[in-house]
């Protein structure tokens, strides 16, 4: 009954307007329908998709630096993995293999650094030389003379001397072990430069 009396009401309605002839009259009547205020704030469905793409942004940016971080850590990761594979070594080795245990780890060292600081930089560097360098880029302070001697004159002998034991070795491990972990990373782009001291250090 209701929505019998609104379409009457409504054609009633239009019965009027249709008797308008007047244009003005027409006009008038156009000028005083106004179309709703639209809001300024967006939609729900705006802030909610905003909201969506802030996360998935943080969420890749995290994920981009845990990339990089590993990327730039990968080094140290293999370095402590050839560290304990002659660690193995040395426990399996005879008199006669101390040598090679020796020089195996001198030679990963050179290359560990090679790495962060470039080959110009370190291959040519031997006996104090040698020493200093390792002194200018980061800690050595538990580097008795005994060890000190491993890692020049020792590792470059074709025969075991006196110093090479399974007891110092083991000792030389653990230091490279510990000093390896407190070298600075180097850059992804440019190579670390060595830190310079008052100490000349051969090219």
């Amino acid at each position: 009954m209701a929505e019998t009396n609104q379409s009457q009401a409504n054609a009633a309605e239009f019965e009027d307007l249709a008797a308008i002839t007047d244009p003005e009259v027409l006009l008038g009547l156009l000028e005083s329908v106004r179309p709703p205020d639209v809001s300024s704030w967006p939609a729900p469905g705006w802030w909610l998709l905003s909201a969506v793409l802030l996360v998935f942004a943080a969420l890749f940016l995290r994920h981009q630096r845990r990339q990089r971080l590993r990327y730039r850590n990968a080094w140290r990761r293999e370095a402590v993995f050839q560290i304990l594979a002659l660690e193995t070594k040395l426990a399996d080795a005879s008199g006669s293999q101390l040598q090679s245990v020796l020089q195996d780890s001198t030679a990963l060292l050179r290359r560990v650094m090679m790495h962060i600081y470039g080959r110009q930089a370190v291959a040519g560097l031997l006996g104090q030389s040698w020493l200093d360098f390792l002194a200018q880029q980061g800690p050595t302070r538990k580097l008795d003379d005994g060890l000190r001697a491993l890692l020049t004159d020792a590792a470059y002998e074709p025969d075991a001397g006196p110093l090479v034991t399974r007891k110092n070795l083991q000792r030389l491990l653990s230091w490279m072990t510990h000093y390896l972990d407190e070298l600075p990373d180097p850059d992804d782009q440019v190579r670390q430069r060595p830190r310079a001291t008052s100490t000349s250090v051969a090219m």
